[in-house]
């Protein structure tokens, strides 16, 4: 039993210490911890010092160029609208010349189509005129031929009947005397 209550009275001892603040500086290491403490806030403010600077001059360098960037990407912007405003005002005056040219083009087919159907139709008449001309020379030429095979075979008979023959001289005698 001497040892139950000597394990007691170690262990309320104990106990008694944990729960208690000593208040001697130099049992307690507060010195000590006041000088470490002192030592990482300095080392470790520079140090944090120096990191926090080089993470603000990164965000910085970041923040520059994603503002040239930026200002590139809207130059390029700009110039590629207004290459697309060139390109859309282009395409608008091929499309007016194409147009023009279209209409100017169609207006001189318009006005060739009509000198070829005027030339057609002159030419259509000019041919029906040669026809007619040549239809009634050639009706002329049969009519001449008919009437001087018909005066041929009349002046055949007159010439064969001696009776005709001598009223007819006399009757060319007589007309030459009245011309004289």
């Amino acid at each position: 039993m001497n040892q139950n209550n000597n394990f007691y009275e170690l262990l309320n001892n104990s106990l008694g210490q944990t729960f208690s603040l000593n208040t001697n500086i130099i049992e307690t290491n507060l010195i000590n911890l006041v000088i470490v403490l002192g030592v990482v806030i300095y080392f470790g403010s520079q140090f944090l010092d120096s990191l926090l600077s080089a993470r603000k001059n990164s965000i910085l360098q970041s923040l520059e160029e994603i503002e040239t960037r930026f200002k590139q990407t809207n130059e390029l912007f700009e110039k590629v609208c207004q290459d697309r405003d060139r390109t859309k005002q282009k395409a608008k005056e091929i499309n007016e010349q194409a147009l023009n040219t279209i209409e100017q083009v169609k207006t001189q087919l318009n006005q060739q189509y009509n000198r070829d159907i005027l030339k057609l139709e002159q030419t259509k008449q000019l041919t029906i005129e040669f026809e007619k001309e040549k239809v009634l020379t050639q009706i002329r030429q049969q009519i001449s031929q008919l009437a001087f095979k018909k005066a041929n075979q009349k002046l055949q008979t007159q010439l064969i009947n001696p009776e005709s023959q001598r009223k007819l001289i006399d009757k060319k005698i007589r007309i030459l005397n009245t011309l004289r």
